[in-house]
């Protein structure tokens, strides 16, 4: 199975459009299309987008095996998900890059990072 067939399937599951998926990793209709196609491939970056809105592993892409998706499987995945994850995959390309910019200056404020060397005695 070529990785167009792949993500056209996964795309399909998550009952996307083309121009819906396109919309949310910030790139145009007929790019996935042309994916879908095996025209041509995304970035690494792009794929990594496409792993984390349709709720599937890079190794689901370039794996041998010949893999299709349980709709079932993915729909109670979905359902699953954390509310946050929820919001994230609703926003567009632009507000999701704009929360994990922000994520990213949280985390990195030295406060957040005392936490990681923080022992068992001074937390509780």
């Amino acid at each position: 199975m070529t990785f167009g067939e792949k993500l056209r399937i996964a795309r399909k599951n998550k009952k996307l459009t083309q121009k819906e998926l396109a919309s949310k990793i910030g790139a145009k209709h007929n790019s996935i299309s042309n994916w879908e196609n095996d025209q041509n491939k995304p970035d690494p970056d792009t794929i990594q987008s496409l792993c984390w809105i349709l709720d599937v592993t890079p190794n689901y892409f370039f794996s041998n095996e010949i893999s299709v998706l349980n709709q079932q499987n993915t729909d109670n995945h979905s359902e699953n998900k954390h509310p946050l994850l929820q919001i994230y995959n609703n926003l567009n390309a632009e507000g999701q890059k704009n929360l994990m910019d922000y994520a990213e200056y949280i985390v990195n404020k030295p406060e957040y990072k005392k936490c990681d060397t923080l022992s068992e005695q001074e937390i509780s």
